[in-house]
Order: structure tokens, then C-alpha cells, then sequence
């Protein structure tokens, strides 16, 4: 599950791990112990987690996750995670390591982590976590798509849910030391730390460490996964060398995945010498392959992971002063220089030089390719942060701009417009398309998040709130969905006749959403 330090050196202390991350292993071992004392079976027959329950899980993890703000909310990393992941998925399923029946009930969410380690990991209930930090040191997507493929195959394997199985009589006591730590963090952290340092789950932070059997599988049927999928088999094995080169060089405890992941020398060469008999790619009937992502998009990604997980300034200058060494005509290279110095001057509020490096790329770039959407993205969220560090940039042209973006078929484009969309007075634009896209996709709850500040710009109070909701039921947090709706419901008196149909919709949904959080919490 989660891939650092080799077992010879010392485990990460419980002090180090992530707050998030500690209130989140007890948010998915509880439903464990609520089965087990419950009396209601908690395996499945095979002695494993029947489906519904890993679902549970998975539901569980994914609202603790949202909740302790470990998830980074950037679209365009978020949409080229599901990118990279989706042939992978694709593949699983037509080399049969999904049985046809089963495969409809996974709906996979692949979420950007805010953590700067090497690590990712695919929990049962089809939740994928990738630390922003694997995508930043990944050399291609070919190498995080290994990552990603060894992760699925630990779930196809169910390998997580017959570990849970295997550990259940253990899992009283974890829990047991997990509260204690979880009830004193709110008031005194020394105390929550020590307490917190004899459960087991934390000693690995995840606390499910893969035996050398499951690893060998994952290994064996990951590889498969990837080239089936079209990216590079030898991916894997590269990337395996990669961080154990890494690894042997640095204890900072940025390579958190072999700490769960036991790496020996004779995974890499295993990885290596499986490259020549692997499946090509396709041809499998009923399943359709989705396309690879560009290589050339993959530095891009890297950058941006770069700059979201840096937290040192004089780093964000130095990418900078190198972006604006690059001269004219910029080759791909030099794009991608003056893209993540872009990036790095406007995470350090340098507007004016950000906002050039920017126009340089425009000039240069193919119109309605991702690198010059995002770069018209990047732009709108400048001007939009500071419209009067811009004053060259009329509203017209942002107009214009903003135009251009909801003219596009990117979400993530979309979103990044959003702000400058309601400065310019282009509320209901942006509502004409966002809609559309959540009747299709209704659990976004990015573009829920846009959806709701759209409304309230249009001072559609029903519809802002309505927008909240969803947006608050999406990331998981169904009684703070219902609060929404509640105060929705307050304003029927002197909202109603101005937004009728909204009146309807609010509702309807509120009786949906507490019927199916009643049922949520009484599993």
C-alpha cells in the first residue's frame, strides 16, 4: 500500500506521522471493531471483507481524508492522476484480474494527496491516494504508472482486505490505543504522540506492512497491468531501482512506500528479467482502452507537483531565476523551465514577472493544447488574485479570456476560471457550464465548490446553499450536508417564489440525502 526506509533502518517515529493521517487509520479500522463487537459477520466467506464492507471502508477513508484536508484540491493534478490511472484499470479488467460482475461496483477516486513523500496507495471502496510528492520525482508517467499498478493490484488481489481478515484479532487493540491518541490531540499533543505509539497500525503509519508473497504478486501482476495498458513494462523495475538508489542516500523519510513495501534487491531484477514475455497492449473484447497520457504533459504535472508541495521560498526564486534565464524561441525544454518558474513566482506573489513568464508561453503555444490551457488558467487565477497589480490587463481581454476558457471541455480550466468569471460579471456563463457537467459527474465536488460561488454571485441564495450541500455530500460529510439543506429550508419562505424549481430540488434532496445517511450510519 503506502512505498521508504528499508527494514534495517529505524521506523518513522509516531510524532512524525501526519495528524490527518493518524485520525484517518482509525476512521478505516473502526468499522473492523463495530462489525466484531456488533456480532454481525465481519468477513466474508473466503475469510476476506465481503465487497459491501470494503465499499464501507472505502467511504469511510475517503470522508476522514476531506475532512482532515489531506486531499490537495487541484484539478489539474487530480485529472491527470485519473488520466494515468484509467488504462490501468482498463487493463485489469480485460487480463481478468476483475471479474466481469464485479467491476461495475468499483468507481475509483484518485485523489492528489498534500504530502511531499514518495508513496500512493488503493484502498477496497476504490480509493486512490497518490502523495503529490510521487508525482513530483516520478521521471515519467510510464514510472508512476507503475507505482499505480502495483497499488491496484494489491486491491484486485484483495490483498488489504485478507490482511484485515488475518489481523482482526489484534484490531480491538489498535483501536483502543488509536482513541486514547485521537481524544488527547485536541489538548495536549506530547501526550496523544506517546499514547498513540504502541498501536501497531502507527508504527508504519497505515499500518498494513505487504508481506514478500503479496509483494512478488503485485510486482508479477502490476508489471503485467502497466504493459497491458501501454505504458513501458520496464517502467517498473526502473522505478524500483530508482528509489532504492534514493533510498540508500537519504533517511529523511521522503520514501515512505518501502517502509510498507519491502524492497529487495531481487525485485528489481525480477521486474526486469518479466519485460520480454509481458501481453501487448488491447484487444481485449468489451473493454475500451482510454488513451495514455502525453509524454510530453508529464513534465508539465511534475512542476506543478513541485511548486504545490515546496514550502521554501528561496527554492521558489531559484526555479524562477532559471525559467527567466530561458531565451527566445523556447524549444519544449525551455517551455517547461518557464512554466514552473511561472508557477514558482506566483506562489511567491511576484504577479508581474509570473503574469510574463505566461504571456511568453502563450505566444508560443499550441492554441486549445493542455499546456496553453493551462497557462491561460494560471493567468485567470493571477489576475483575479490581484487585478490591480495588473493594470495593463483590461477587463475586456479577461473577458475575453475567461470566454475562451468555458468555451473549452477542461474542467479543470473551467475551475481555475471561476473567480475571474465573477469579477467580470460572467456569473451565469460559468453556471451554463458547470451544470451540465455535474448532472453527468454529481459527485465533484470541485466543481460543486464553483457551482456554489456562482450561485451566490447571481444572489440565488437557494441554489448557493443547495450547491454547498452537494459539494459537502460529495467529499463524504453527509451531516454537513443536511445542515446546508436545513438552512435552505429556513429561507422557502422568502426564497420560494423567486427560485420555485430550486425550492423543489432542495426538498427532494434533503429527504434523499437523510434517508441514505441514516443507512450509512446504521451499517
Amino acid at each position: 500500500m503506502v512505498w521508504q526506509r528499508t527494514q534495517n533502518k529505524k521506523q518513522t517515529r509516531a510524532h512524525d506521522t501526519p495528524r490527518w493521517r493518524r485520525v484517518l487509520v482509525l476512521g478505516a479500522l473502526l468499522p473492523g471493531l463495530v462489525w466484531a463487537q456488533a456480532g454481525l459477520p465481519a468477513l466474508g466467506d473466503d475469510g476476506a471483507l465481503t465487497l459491501g464492507q470494503e465499499a464501507q471502508l472505502g467511504q469511510r477513508l475517503y470522508a476522514q481524508l476531506w475532512r482532515r484536508d489531506a486531499v490537495l484540491p487541484d484539478a489539474w493534478l487530480a485529472d491527470y492522476l485519473a488520466q494515468v490511472w484509467a488504462p490501468l484499470w482498463a487493463a485489469a479488467q480485460g487480463l481478468g484480474l476483475v471479474a466481469p460482475e464485479v467491476a461495475p461496483r468499483y468507481h475509483w477516486r484518485v485523489l492528489p494527496i498534500r504530502e511531499a513523500s514518495l508513496n500512493a496507495f488503493a484502498m477496497p471502496g476504490a480509493v486512490v491516494g497518490v502523495h503529490v510528492g510521487l508525482v513530483a520525482r516520478s521521471p515519467s508517467a510510464d514510472a508512476l504508472a507503475s507505482v499505480l499498478a502495483h497499488e491496484l493490484t494489491h486491491v484486485t488481489q484483495r490483498h488489504i482486505a485478507r490482511m484485515l481478515a488475518q489481523q482482526q484479532r489484534n484490531m480491538p487493540l489498535w483501536v483502543a490505543a488509536l482513541l486514547i491518541g485521537v481524544a488527547a490531540a485536541g489538548s495536549n499533543t506530547n501526550a496523544a504522540q506517546a499514547a498513540m505509539a504502541g498501536a501497531p497500525a502507527l508504527a508504519a503509519q497505515s499500518g498494513l506492512n505487504f508481506g514478500r508473497d503479496m509483494e512478488r504478486e503485485a510486482d508479477r501482476l502490476g508489471q503485467q497491468v502497466l504493459g497491458a495498458a501501454g505504458y513501458k513494462p520496464e517502467a517498473l523495475g526502473q522505478m524500483l531501482a530508482l528509489l532504492q538508489q534514493a533510498n540508500r542516500l537519504n533517511d529523511d523519510g521522503s520514501f515512505a512506500y518501502l517502509r510498507s513495501h519491502p524492497l529487495g534487491t531481487e525485485r528489481v531484477a525480477e521486474a526486469g528479467a518479466r519485460v520480454a514475455g509481458l501481453q501487448a497492449p488491447g484487444g481485449w473484447a468489451g473493454v475500451s482502452m482510454p488513451a495514455l497520457p502525453s509524454a510530453a504533459w508529464h513534465p508539465w504535472m511534475q512542476a506543478r507537483a513541485e511548486v504545490a508541495i515546496s514550502d521554501n521560498p528561496a527554492q521558489w526564486q531559484a526555479w524562477q531565476q532559471q525559467g527567466e534565464r530561458a531565451t527566445a524561441p523556447l524549444n519544449e525544454a525551455a517551455q517547461v523551465q518557464a512554466w514552473h518558474a511561472a508557477l514558482a513566482a506566483a506562489k511567491g506573489q511576484q504577479v508581474a514577472a509570473a503574469w510574463g513568464l505566461l504571456a511568453e508561453l502563450a505566444a508560443v503555444l499550441p492554441a486549445g493544447s493542455a499546456q496553453a490551457d493551462a497557462v491561460l488558467g494560471l493567468q485567470l487565477r493571477l489576475w483575479a488574485q490581484a487585478p490591480v497589480r495588473l493594470p495593463q490587463v483590461a477587463q475586456p481581454q479577461v473577458q475575453a479570456m475567461v470566454q475562451r476558457a468555458l468555451a473549452g471541455a477542461r474542467r479543470a480550466l473551467w475551475l481555475d476560471a471561476t473567480e475571474a468569471a465573477l469579477q467580470v460579471g460572467m456569473a451565469r456563463e460559468l453556471v451554463a457550464v458547470l451544470r451540465p457537467w455535474l448532472s453527468a459527474h454529481p459527485a465533484d465536488p470541485l466543481v460543486w465548490a464553483a457551482m456554489a460561488r456562482a450561485q451566490a454571485a447571481l444572489d440565488l441564495p437557494l441554489a448557493a446553499l443547495r450547491a454547498q450541500a452537494e459539494l459537502q455530500w460529495a467529499r463524504g460529510q453527509g451531516q454537513q450536508a443536511l445542515e446546508r439543506l436545513d438552512a435552505a429550508q429556513r429561507l422557502l419562505p422568502k426564497a420560494a417564489q423567486r427560485e420555485p424549481h430550486e425550492a423543489d430540488v432542495v426538498l427532494a434532496r434533503r429527504a434523499a440525502m437523510a434517508q441514505a445517511w441514516a443507512q450509512q450510519q446504521a451499517q
